[in-house]
């Protein structure tokens, strides 16, 4: 009688190789995790500024359709003529507690951006419920300076002031739209105007972008001081008239080409 051919075992794995393959992989991980973390802040930073990039580029292109001047703010909703009222919600009334929702698709240059993500840094992670003073509220994370609502681009100054953190002065491009902290445009104010206290973002390591007059990004780190007035009057830029005017003031549309 022919005898059945045995079977060949296979060879399961120790506990104790188990163990070493597991330690392996661990060690991988904390090897490359913080460089896979600096890859992905570096690409966020790059998304972030090519968010500012276009929408400055739209603000340009509104200039262009608009005697030179740049869109309107917060302030210039109730505006009769409707091409000058707020940049990211158009005519919706400000203050209003939904008018968030209403962001940027009636805002007056979304028809040259047609693009919702174009307003959202996703370094900000949008986890986080709309007002509740950090993350993002899912419609925009970016704001432009009050004081510049529907000023003509030939009576904005290339370089401003801004103030650092010891103290000090030094000359910078003069900023026209900002990434602004969580801390106000997703608290119980969310508009797209940055004035003072408005701070920019601290997320990109531990500093935030702004976009200038010529469509070039720029990093800095503005003071964080939580909770207190006079944040964004950081910046001074000369008015038309020569004086050194606060970015950190509302203004509607023009006002400041008569400062």
């Amino acid at each position: 009688m022919a005898r059945l051919p045995r079977r060949s075992r296979s060879r399961a794995f120790t506990l104790v190789e188990l163990l070493v393959v597991i330690g392996i992989i661990a060690l991988l991980v904390a090897i490359l995790l913080p460089a896979l973390n600096k890859a992905r802040a570096s690409a966020y930073a790059v998304q972030c500024q090519s968010n500012l990039r276009q929408l400055m580029k739209a603000f340009l292109m509104f200039a262009q359709d608009n005697n030179n001047c740049l869109p309107g703010n917060k302030h210039d909703t109730a505006n009769p003529d409707k091409r000058k009222t707020d940049w990211l919600g158009g005519d919706t009334p400000y203050p209003s507690t939904d008018r968030y929702k209403y962001c940027p698709q009636n805002g007056t240059i979304f028809k040259y951006v047609k693009n919702y993500k174009v307003y959202l840094c996703p370094a900000v992670g949008y986890s986080s419920a709309a007002g509740a003073g950090g993350g993002s509220n899912a419609r925009f994370d970016y704001a432009a300076f009050g004081s510049l609502a529907g000023a003509k681009l030939n009576h904005i100054k290339p370089m401003s002031r801004f103030k650092n953190l010891d103290g000090s002065w030094r000359m910078v491009p003069t900023p026209v739209l900002v990434h602004e902290d969580a801390r106000w445009i997703n608290l119980n104010n969310m508009e797209g105007g940055h004035s003072y206290p408005d701070q920019i973002t601290h997320v990109h390591n531990k500093g935030g972008f702004y976009v200038s007059i010529d469509g070039s990004t720029h990093w800095i780190l503005e003071p964080d001081i939580p909770n207190t007035v006079g944040a964004a009057n950081n910046w001074f830029s000369q008015a038309p008239s020569g004086n050194w005017v606060s970015l950190g003031l509302d203004y509607t549309w023009g006002q400041w080409d008569s400062q």
